[in-house]
């Protein structure tokens, strides 16, 4: 079979299994009457093992046809774009490509700093009020992504190695994950703040401070899962010799 047709296969078969997960409810979104899925699970493994095309291709239609299959519209049709910029940062680091996810992260932190509607600043109320960034976690994770961990992730990933496996996938799915999970918080209050205003602008304070306290035990569970999942998997696409962008050491 030719690289096209497999390509295409994968693409095909790939993009059922995520329409399928995506009709999975996992956490609720707070503000809005709908929930996150277990689609999240997936998008940083598609990334780690189809690389930035075929991976996010097949989130994209993925996501499609599960709005077809009776998954709520969210995003105005933008529903696709999270879980794919995870899959393309991840397939891009696999590839080598890690000055374009450096951009591409600072872009997106810079985005939802400057958005009117952001909340930069937390105050705790439990610590007299210390002020905290209310995206430390993603900062955390842009550290990460370029520190010598960034590299190291990718080499430990393509390693036979099922420690070096797990430590690669659990520090590569943190960075996808916080990617998807700011650009999801861009497009939520783009969506429901300035576009359809459904939530009134002197309520995003409040919302993004009850977020705060939450959403860290999301990403970790999410992340900790995908690490679980994905460890086995890749163990057994390695020994299987299946088609990936992963090279067998």
């Amino acid at each position: 079979m030719s690289n096209k047709k497999r390509a295409l296969t994968f693409i095909s078969t790939f993009s059922v299994l995520y329409a399928i997960i995506r009709l999975i409810p996992t956490f609720p979104m707070i503000g809005i009457a709908t929930t996150f899925t277990a689609s999240d699970i997936l998008a940083p493994l598609y990334g780690i093992v189809f690389g930035p095309l075929i991976g996010p291709l097949s989130i994209i239609i993925g996501t499609y046809l599960s709005i077809l299959l009776g998954r709520q519209l969210i995003f105005l049709g933008l529903d696709f774009l999270p879980g794919a910029l995870n899959a393309i940062t991840l397939g891009f680091l696999m590839i080598g490509k890690r000055i374009y996810v450096l951009s591409l992260f600072l872009i997106i932190l810079i985005i939802y700093a400057i958005h009117p509607l952001s909340l930069v600043i937390v105050h705790l109320p439990f610590f007299n009020n210390i002020p905290m960034l209310y995206n430390w976690l993603h900062i955390l994770s842009f550290i990460i992504l370029i520190s010598p961990f960034g590299k190291w992730s990718v080499l430990w990933v393509k390693s036979n190695s099922t420690i070096q496996l797990a430590r690669g996938i659990f520090i590569l799915s943190f960075i996808g994950t916080m990617i998807q999970h700011l650009t999801g918080s861009i497009l939520f209050e783009t969506v429901f703040g300035l576009i359809l205003q459904v939530i009134k602008i002197e309520a995003w304070p409040k919302l993004w401070f009850s977020i705060f306290f939450i959403y860290p035990f999301e990403r970790f569970l999410i992340i900790l899962i995908t690490t679980l999942i994905g460890t086995p998997l890749l163990k057994a696409i390695k020994s299987l010799k299946v088609y990936t962008d992963i090279p067998i050491e």
